[in-house]
């Protein structure tokens, strides 16, 4: 079985009202579903994304407010120019109220929607282990402390993993520029002495 380590920026994708159609985050949840991966997260995620999936709501879901505007200067340019503004407002204000109740219905059911979600996932909790080896990365890799939490969560139960045996560890996430090994050789040498796989998507 393949075991992958997964952070924030998949529960926003799964999350999320307008998923970002090339990711492939739903994918590798179902994927989950069907017995064939085991995903691991660490609780400091889970803890963030309580706090950011309102503003990733209403990012998604806000273009009503835009789009409203630029209708009301629209119709504002054709009545000057004593012109037919080209569309119907009233669909526009049917799709602007579907788009409110969509943003209310999406953040009312939030919390209920993230610990469903959750409770499918491996969650790596603060043990000692996991903070010794967030001190570590400290000195690996200059980071804000939250992806050094989440990087020493990450090395910590993939190092458990290989000592019990388990060879295929797996590392997707999106955030490559501050979690990718690329263009850091300590980095890349502590994936590699875990034996972990690291993935700028979460494709496998």
């Amino acid at each position: 079985m393949k075991h992958v380590f997964v952070e924030t920026n998949f529960l926003v994708e799964v999350l999320r009202p307008l998923p970002t159609p090339q990711k492939r985050a739903r994918d590798l949840l179902k994927r989950r579903e069907q017995g064939e991966i085991t995903l691991y997260i660490p609780w400091c995620s889970v803890t963030k994304v309580r706090r950011t999936l309102i503003d990733i709501i209403r990012r998604d879901l806000g273009f009503h407010d835009e789009m409203q505007r630029f209708a009301g200067l629209q119709m504002k340019a054709a009545r000057e120019a004593k012109r037919e503004a080209g569309f119907d407002n009233r669909e526009i204000k049917k799709l602007k109220a579907l788009a409110e109740n969509a943003t209310t219905e999406a953040i009312k059911s939030k919390n209920d929607r993230i610990s469903h979600l959750v409770a499918s996932l491996e969650i790596i909790q603060p043990s000692e282990r996991v903070i010794e080896k967030t001190m570590e990365v400290c000195d690996i890799k200059t980071l804000k402390p939250f992806d050094e939490m989440v990087l020493g969560a990450v090395l910590a139960r993939a190092e458990e993993l290989q000592q019990a045996g388990e060879r295929d560890l797996h590392f997707c996430t999106l955030d490559k520029s501050d979690l990718g090994p690329a263009n850091n050789p300590n980095l890349k040498l502590a994936y590699d002495q875990c034996g972990l796989i690291f993935h700028a998507d979460f494709s496998l």
